[in-house]
């Protein structure tokens, strides 16, 4: 059981990772020219700023698989998530989600 907890967690982590790779910035907020200046630049890239300090600590693929193997983690196919699931996620944070642990399930097929 030890192994598969550890293992869910590798994967839980993957998800985030990929996830959050999907975001990207809108266009919203810039200067449009229009002699308006829009502050959210400026607030956006602090919080860029502060991202990227909490998820330089996410392993990198090598370190993941690294982890995986220490663990002895065998490939199931069970942790999966289905691809008929896809139906299933409608709001864009959902597809977004979705799309972090569909990218996830193929490091983790990758490794096997």
């Amino acid at each position: 059981m030890n192994h598969k907890s550890n293992l869910l967690k590798v994967v839980s982590v993957l998800a985030v990772t990929f996830s959050i790779g999907a975001c990207t910035p809108s266009d919203k907020g810039k200067n449009d020219n229009s002699g308006k200046v829009d502050t959210t630049a400026a607030i956006t890239k602090e919080k860029s700023s502060k991202a990227k300090k909490v998820f330089a600590t996410i392993p990198s693929p090598v370190e993941t698989a690294q982890i995986l193997k220490d663990a002895g983690a065998k490939y199931n196919p069970a942790y999966l998530n289905n691809a008929e699931n896809a139906s299933k996620y409608s709001t864009v944070k959902a597809k977004a989600l979705n799309l972090g642990i569909y990218g996830s399930d193929l490091s983790f097929i990758s490794l096997f």
